[in-house]
């Protein structure tokens, strides 16, 4: 599922969201974060999944592969800070297929197409469920903006 940069998994792409919070960007290159969005459409903060699920990305600027020059994301799972594996996504969607059950934190975090940082970052917290539970697929469930956490920089 993760990877260093370079990539791995399925890569799919997005923008800012309702269901996640902002958290503090590093701004390292690529202009003023302030004028860079992502955020998590879905699923919301604090939804309940079972595996495989999506995670529906939003972005005011294009995404695509790096080779396109265009911005990124890196998920990266059980962290706050966007260090260690990460799937690539290059689209408004990844599906995610190999969390276990419990309680994860997903982070998204925009890449320039070099993979420095961006800045803008997004995390959000799902319980993954086992077969048979039912899940709350968190698109929508709780209001627009579902309480993830906003890090715009700094970490």
């Amino acid at each position: 599922m993760m990877a260093a940069c370079g990539g791995y998994g399925n890569a799919a792409g997005g923008g800012p969201s309702a269901g996640s919070t902002t958290v503090p960007d590093g701004n390292a290159g690529g202009g003023s974060s302030s004028q860079l969005t992502v955020g998590i459409a879905s699923p919301a903060n604090g939804a309940r999944v079972t595996v495989p699920f999506e995670v529906k990305l939003e972005s005011n600027v294009p995404l695509g592969a790096p080779s396109t020059g265009e911005h990124h994301v890196h998920l990266y799972y059980d962290t706050r800070t966007p260090t260690g594996p990460y799937d690539l996504v290059y689209g408004k969607s990844f599906t995610v297929k190999d969390l276990k059950p419990g309680r994860h934190t997903i982070l998204a975090s925009l890449r320039n197409a070099d993979h420095s940082d961006a800045g803008p970052r997004r995390i959000i917290t799902v319980v993954v469920v086992g077969a048979g539970a039912t899940p709350t697929n968190g698109s929508g469930a709780g209001g627009s903006n579902g309480g993830g956490y906003d890090y715009g920089g700094g970490y």
